[in-house]
């Protein structure tokens, strides 16, 4: 597994899809302990949130929670590679954050 703070660059990095419930959210209890099953296994790190582009599935706000909760759960961030698509300008421009990528204007 990755050490605490050094980013994941090298060794298993798993693919992670998201489980999600009859109402289409996001399902985070299993997706968790998939999570923490994948690093129990020795996989040094995963890619969520975007490698079968689901991330254009979910809100900004369901994006945060979901990340959010795999911190809360003990998952160490420098062990994940979270996908950021998004395929709406608007997403972009109501993000909570300053530190995502905002539409270069021509």
């Amino acid at each position: 597994m990755t050490m605490a703070g050094k980013p994941v660059d090298r060794g298993v990095l798993a693919a992670v899809l998201t489980p999600i419930g009859e109402d289409l959210a996001p399902d985070l209890t299993p997706w968790i302990d998939h999570c923490r099953w994948l690093l129990d296994q020795g996989c040094d790190g995963f890619a969520v949130l975007g490698t079968t582009s689901e991330v254009s599935s979910f809100s900004v706000a369901e994006r945060l929670t979901m990340l959010e909760a795999l911190a809360e759960s003990g998952i160490p961030g420098a062990a994940l590679i979270p996908g950021t698509g998004c395929c709406r300008l608007s997403i972009i421009n109501r993000s909570p954050t300053k530190d995502c990528l905002m539409p270069i204007r021509l």
